[in-house]
């Protein structure tokens, strides 16, 4: 089983980063310590000993030491939260038709409070903060639009984490 991410190839690349998602999917952001809470997974069966063999230890600590998630205290949160808004063809890259589209997607985490949204989306990747950007902007752009059309709220903040580098990055 092997994941190319363009001049990239690992075996366990895309293992690797199944198994971040999942520690992000299962984590309680009131636990600070990235060991407790590994242990916690571990103990309860949610994560597997094999995930956790992926995991790089220091890049947990830098994870859940960033500051959005502190600023995340007492918002509702959803994970892989599922989506479906239309939008006219045009609005997603094709240019000069008005068909609309049913355009399906999976937020990995949503954080909702008093009309506001934050929304940050996982990637694996190599990749430098601007490349990442460029290949996953349009998709964040499309679940932006889609939570403020279809929850009516307002997006305060989008946002990229790689999870290989422990990087947050802000859409622009």
């Amino acid at each position: 089983m092997y994941y190319a991410d363009d001049d990239y190839v690992f075996t366990d690349f895309r293992l690797r980063g199944i198994a971040y998602h999942r520690f992000l999917e299962l984590w309680n952001f009131e636990e600070k310590n990235a060991d407790n809470e590994l242990i916690r997974q571990l103990i309860s069966g949610e994560l597997t000993e094999k995930q956790a063999e992926l995991l790089d230890k220091n890049t947990l600590k830098k994870i859940v030491s960033l500051p959005i998630f502190g600023e995340m205290k007492g918002w509702k949160t959803y994970r892989e939260q599922p989506f479906e808004a239309f939008f006219n063809a045009d609005e997603i890259g094709y240019d000069g038709t008005k068909t609309e589209v049913l355009v399906q997607g999976v937020i990995d985490l949503l954080a909702i409070k008093d009309g506001e949204a934050i929304i940050i989306d996982y990637k694996a990747s190599k990749r430098d903060a601007e490349t990442l950007l460029k290949k996953y902007g349009t998709q964040l752009s499309l679940y932006k639009r889609a939570v403020e059309r279809s929850l009516k709220l307002k997006v305060k903040k989008c946002m990229l984490l790689n999870v290989f580098t422990g990087e947050m990055i802000e859409t622009r």
